[in-house]
């Protein structure tokens, strides 16, 4: 994996959905200075208006975040290194089922809110292998695309030589504590965002049905195990003092978050909020505040 980033390196997070992405990206958003932050939207208008900024903007950029693929840093006129999150393929799956039935809000709510999960994971509502399309770069991700032995070795590929951390959702604390290691971060401590609400336990849903989805997602649930082993290494590195500084954060974690980041738990309140409706007077206004609050320019 690439190494430790320093002032004059941009960092690009790819956010792959349902991957404790948004937590994460409160936290990035503290580490850097604001009008220094780009977040990429998934419509191609806000890809546009990232690459047709005019190259002395981009290369004041310190951290380009967004739902794209693979492939950001060929428009950054500086180094770069990414990070991303990976999740057991299945859970993510569940968790954007979830997620798109109580969203009334997303586009797809209406089309798949009375399915069952395993009909929603059998229609053309649900990615299949999303996790190793982001990694390799396929534009678009689109529903019904599909994945190669060749694209499976094109992501492990790109993890190994372009990557500074992958970080793993089911390990998110430690996750956090690799990368302030590795990137010099501060207050690491979190609210958590975007959680989907009204899951059921894993346990409810059968084994069967768990295996259906896995082979469904065969070449993420390859790329997961890799990017596992990758993991281990990063722990390996971080040395002995892990296991006391992970009872550290996590002892003081829920109420530092709060205390140290007041405005995160507004954001997290707000964003459930807007999840219940399908139009909320001010809404765009509002994400405009949150915006300049953490500095991220779109």
């Amino acid at each position: 994996m690439s190494s430790k980033t320093g002032d004059s390196t941009a960092l690009i997070f790819l956010h792959i959905p349902k991957t404790a992405g948004t937590t994460l990206n409160r936290v990035m958003e503290r580490q850097y200075e604001k009008g220094t932050i780009w977040e990429i939207g998934l419509d191609q208008a806000s890809m546009d208006r990232f690459t047709n900024l005019p190259e002395e903007e981009r290369a004041q950029l310190r951290l380009v975040k967004g739902h794209r693929h693979f492939g950001l840093h060929e428009y950054l006129p500086k180094p770069s290194t990414y990070i991303t999150f990976l999740r057991n393929p299945v859970d993510r799956v569940l968790s954007n089922y979830y997620y798109l039935k109580g969203n009334r809000r997303h586009v797809h709510h209406e089309n798949i809110v009375n399915m069952n999960v395993m009909e929603f994971v059998n229609s053309r509502y649900s990615a299949k292998n999303v996790e190793t399309k982001y990694l390799t770069g396929q534009a678009g991700m689109q529903p019904g695309g599909e994945c190669t032995e060749e694209d499976l070795l094109k992501a492990k590929k790109n993890l190994s030589e372009y990557f500074t951390m992958v970080g793993i959702t089911e390990r998110f604390d430690e996750s956090l504590l690799l990368l302030k290691k590795a990137l010099g971060w501060n207050n690491v401590y979190y609210v958590k965002q975007n959680v989907s609400k009204n899951r059921p336990p894993r346990e409810t849903l059968s084994e069967e049905d768990r295996k259906e989805i896995a082979k469904l997602n065969d070449y993420d649930m390859q790329i997961y195990d890799y990017a596992l082993g990758l993991f281990e290494d990063q722990i390996k590195q971080y040395g002995p003092s892990l296991k006391k500084d992970l009872e550290n954060f996590r002892s003081r974690r829920k109420i530092l978050g709060w205390l140290l980041n007041p405005k995160d738990l507004l954001a997290g309140w707000a964003l459930n909020i807007s999840f219940k409706f399908k139009k909320i007077p001010g809404k765009a206004a509002l994400r405009k505040i949150f915006d300049k609050i953490y500095g991220i320019r779109k």
